[in-house]
């Protein structure tokens, strides 16, 4: 199941005990099929009360919560993330205008209806 091949789960860099959900899993096309597998697997061995030996870390936990993250709840998990995005935040807002980062933000919708 975290086995680093199949790319479905990524250690914390600070942390290598703790795992969250790779956002490159889908490069295998079968990816959802494994994530519900082993998600049923997690809540079997919950209730018949067997230790996997494994500890996801807490953000993956607000995901499925579906709680709202923080860019301060990423520092752990992600530590390359959290701090280039606390650099861009911290940036003047007229550089950011300037467009010299070369930065395009998309927002997709789920669905369209014209």
């Amino acid at each position: 199941m975290f086995n680093p091949h199949k790319s479905l789960f990524i250690a914390c860099p600070n942390d290598r005990r703790r795992f969250f959900p790779n956002s490159a899993s889908k490069v295998d096309p079968s990816h959802l099929k494994y994530f519900t597998f082993y998600s049923r697997m997690i809540v079997v061995s919950l209730m018949h009360k067997i230790h996997i030996g494994v500890v996801f870390h807490y953000v993956f936990f607000l995901q499925l919560a579906r709680e709202r993250i923080s860019l301060e709840d990423i520092w752990d998990a992600d530590p390359t993330l959290y701090s280039s995005s606390k650099q861009i935040l911290e940036m003047d807002t007229e550089t950011v205008k300037q467009d010299i980062l070369s930065l395009t933000l998309a927002y997709m919708l789920k669905s369209w209806d014209p």
